[in-house]
């Protein structure tokens, strides 16, 4: 199914309270093991492995979803990246 997770950011929120928005999302950090910086050719083929590991590393982080656990699934996730 296509189906997307989303939230209510709280009231409390300096930017943007009470929105509706993505669930999970971050940017691809330098320096990290398994890196998440993909090249010109990554995104140009499509294969973009750093942006698939830095999402894995905000869904262990955002909601608490094991590295494993998530492998064991990656055929029902479609990581987006733009």
């Amino acid at each position: 199914t296509s189906e997307l997770l989303l939230q209510k950011r709280a009231s409390t929120k300096i930017t943007f309270p009470n929105v509706w928005t993505n669930t999970c999302c971050s940017h691809p950090l330098h320096g990290m093991e398994p890196n998440e910086v993909d090249g010109v050719e990554d995104v140009k083929d499509g294969s973009v492995g750093g942006v698939r590991n830095a999402a894995v590393r905000k869904l262990g982080h955002e909601l608490g979803m094991d590295k494993g656990e998530l492998e064991t699934m990656s055929d029902e996730f479609k990581f987006l990246t733009r």
